[in-house]
């Protein structure tokens, strides 16, 4: 009898997750950066760039750890690691929505006298 177990989804989340952290830090520091500067630059297209590869790692994590159901159950100490890291990717979510609202913000940024 086969059963539908993924293999390795609980250390294939953590490697998400650590991506999907790191993406986040690196974001938060772009948009700063881009916002002290005095002139509009080719950073907000990587900025956008970087923010649909963290909306994939966030939706990946978000699956992996539906998946991580099936390795142990939620018995044990996997239930609640599967469970905060389902949270964590809802917490992400709506980080990633607030993200979409700088991205917007900053590509409409003038940098006029005003600016500084």
């Amino acid at each position: 009898v086969l059963l539908p177990t993924p293999q390795l989804a609980f250390s294939n989340l953590k490697q998400v997750g650590a991506s999907a952290a790191l993406e986040v830090a690196d974001i938060m520091s772009a948009i700063t950066e881009y916002q002290m500067g005095s002139d509009r630059s080719i950073r907000i297209q990587r900025l956008s760039a970087r923010m649909a590869r963290m909306k994939t790692l966030i939706e990946k994590m978000g699956g992996l750890s539906d998946e991580a159901w099936w390795e142990g159950f939620d018995l044990g100490c996997l239930g609640p690691h599967r469970t905060s890291a389902s949270r964590l990717s809802v917490s992400w979510h709506r980080l990633e929505k607030k993200f979409r609202v700088l991205e917007i913000c900053s590509m409409k940024e003038e940098f006029s006298a005003l600016h500084t």
